[in-house]
């Protein structure tokens, strides 16, 4: 019986807990700056985000770099792929829409920024969204243990890289993408993930709530056509816990209008 009531009271916890919707940059957005940069990066620390999201490849000489792309020839203008060139070769491209000091981090730096604004910052700590677009997956690891972020980041990938990461370390949080409801069962019992990426299209309360019951997270991306206050008003009464969007600003100050309404 003690243990029904504590189950209750978790999940009465949980349930209020996702009452607050965060917000997720996505490709590191921030006003002004190319996607996946470091000033981007450092604009978005102070503005009380919870998530940049950044996407990981890797160079010729097997360095973590951010970049969404495998090719380097719209972020850069550059015809190289990602992965044909070293770091050193990769610093000296300009990102496009930038300035000349925009050039392409490496997760290290990313990590570095991050390390010290949360050490600073402790009750506005900021976490990595980690998409795994080629990484290998001890090595990515490693670097985010290295810097004592790997409890500051969520990974989204591939199932089947989801549970390489897993496999290294238990604990790690993954998000899982849910293209279906039907596929929700199976997904829980196959990965166990600390959230779901839920296209907003598919999105109910009926779900959320169902999810949440699971004491799972629902994260959501609220990108392009989906990218406005509209939205945003519904996923956050739906419990949504993080949108993510190009317009973290927008999506910030909209979520704090509709808590005060």
């Amino acid at each position: 019986m003690k243990y029904l009531i504590l189950s209750f009271h978790l999940l009465i916890l949980f349930n209020l807990q996702a009452q607050v919707t965060f917000v997720a940059a996505h490709r590191g957005q921030a006003s002004s700056a190319p996607e996946n940069s470091m000033r981007g990066i450092k604009n978005l620390l102070p503005t009380g985000i919870k998530y940049i999201e950044i996407d990981i490849r890797t160079s010729k000489d097997s360095i973590l770099v951010i970049m969404h792309d495998a090719s380097l020839k719209r972020t850069t203008k550059c015809p190289s792929q990602t992965n044909e060139l070293t770091f050193k070769e990769l610093k000296q491209l300009t990102m496009v829409g930038g300035k000349k000091k925009d050039r392409i981090p490496s997760l290290s730096e990313v990590c570095n920024i991050l390390k010290n604004w949360n050490d600073i910052n402790t009750k506005r700590q900021v976490n990595l969204y980690v998409d795994c677009k080629d990484a290998h997956p001890k090595q990515l690891i490693e670097t985010l243990l290295h810097y004592g972020l790997l409890d500051n980041a969520v990974f989204y990938a591939k199932d089947s890289y989801l549970l390489e990461l897993r496999k290294l370390h238990p604990t790690i949080k993954i998000i899982a993408a849910l293209k279906k409801t039907d596929d929700l069962d199976n997904k829980i019992t196959e990965l166990r993930p600390f959230a779901f990426d839920v296209p907003f299209p598919i999105l109910t309360k009926e779900l959320v709530d169902k999810i949440h019951g699971h004491r799972i997270e629902v994260f959501s991306d609220l990108l392009f056509n989906f990218d406005n206050h509209t939205t945003y008003k519904q996923a956050k009464a739906m419990n949504v816990n993080v949108i993510q969007t190009d317009r973290a600003n927008k999506a910030l100050h909209a979520l704090k209008v509709f808590k005060a309404q």
